[in-house]
């Protein structure tokens, strides 16, 4: 697993240099809740 997120209850992976990957995971699903480039200020 990857370290968890800004926002509770999800985790980030950088999937290439520029861009990060905000997911969360759920009993049943990954959930991709934003890919963000890694100058964008989130949340």
């Amino acid at each position: 697993m990857y370290p968890n997120g800004r926002v509770p209850g999800t985790r980030e992976v950088v999937v290439h240099p520029n861009y990060v990957l905000v997911y969360r995971v759920t009993a049943e699903r990954i959930e991709i809740v934003n890919v963000l480039h890694a100058r964008q200020e989130y949340p």
